[in-house]
Parts: C-alpha cells; sequence; structure tokens
C-alpha cells in the first residue's frame, strides 16, 4: 500500500464520501446522472482542510435542451411561413408557366403565430438548458477558521411574528470538503 504525505479529509454533504485523499492530484466529480467535471487539483498543504463547491450539470436536461432546440428552431420557421402567408391573406402558384392566385382561410396568421411562439420559446429554453447543463462546475470554498458548521440566519416573518430561515434558492448538489 502506497503512503503519501499530505491527506485531506473528503466528505460530501450529499453523498457518502467521507474519506482522505491524496492532495496534489487531479480530481473530477462524477455521478449518476450528472455530465462529468473538468480536472481540478488539491493543493498540497498537508493536514489542511479542503472545501469545493460542485454545481452539477444534469445530463437529462442536457440532452433536453439539445432536442428542444433542434425542433423549435424549424417549427419556428415553418410557423414564420404560415404568419407571412396569413398575414398576405393569399399565395400564388405557379404551374406550366400559369399562375394562380389561393386566398387562405381566416385562421392562418393566428395559427401561424402560435407556432412561430412555440418554435421560439422551444429554441429559447432549450439553449438555455444546454448551457446551464454543459458542464459540471467545480469552484473552491474559502477556508473557515471554525471546524463547526455555519448556522443559518433567522429572520423574524412579520406575518407569523415566527423565526424562519429565509427561502435561498440554489441548484449545488454537492459540496466535497477536502
Amino acid at each position: 500500500m502506497k503512503r503519501y504525505p499530505a491527506l485531506m479529509s473528503a466528505r460530501c454533504v450529499a453523498g457518502t464520501c467521507d474519506r482522505e485523499v491524496p492532495s496534489g492530484w487531479q480530481y473530477q466529480v462524477r455521478g449518476l446522472g450528472m455530465r462529468t467535471s473538468a480536472p481540478f487539483l488539491l493543493p498540497a498543504e498537508g493536514g489542511a482542510t479542503r472545501t469545493v463547491k460542485v454545481d452539477p450539470g444534469d445530463k437529462t436536461a442536457f440532452t433536453a435542451g439539445i432536442v428542444a432546440a433542434c425542433l423549435g428552431g424549424p417549427t419556428a420557421i415553418v410557423g414564420l411561413v404560415v404568419t407571412l402567408i396569413g398575414a398576405a391573406g393569399h399565395y400564388d402558384q405557379t404551374v406550366n408557366g400559369v399562375t394562380t392566385t389561393h386566398t387562405v382561410g381566416p385562421s392562418t396568421l393566428p395559427t401561424g403565430l402560435v407556432v412561430l411562439g412555440i418554435g421560439a420559446v422551444a429554441t429559447i429554453v432549450g439553449v438555455i438548458a444546454t448551457v446551464n447543463n454543459a458542464s459540471t462546475t467545480v469552484t473552491p470554498v474559502a477556508a473557515r477558521t471554525a471546524e463547526a458548521a455555519v448556522q443559518p440566519q433567522h429572520f423574524l416573518d412579520a406575518e407569523r411574528e415566527t423565526l424562519r430561515v429565509p427561502a435561498v434558492a440554489t441548484s449545488t448538489l454537492l459540496e466535497l470538503h477536502f
């Protein structure tokens, strides 16, 4: 068994990985349903505790974003064409040099607008989902001076006159302490 001169403790807040790991090595964060992080290095400071914050990239959301963006673009183009035809109220068709003008129904314009809107929204949501879940990011957190966990701050809820913890939205799934 190899011995390493400096070992650091690793603890997952949302998992079971509380163990000693060698410092000075490159690591990657991997997990079921999440995209793998880029390699990161744990600095070699013997006996020090390190904390990293992991923002996971969801594989399902990434894939769904690509599909939505790929389907939304063509849908928006079809909607735009139908909208333009509906706005004109007619379209021309040429067969063997003879041009015939066809009128369109009154529902063509609203139908085109709806299809255009659905395609545009699907494209925008798909691009956002793809970009937000493109990778898992690992960010070092500043070392704490105290060993105990920081207690949440409580605020007075004026409506109920009781203490409450403020609502915080975060996508952090995993926090590693090294």
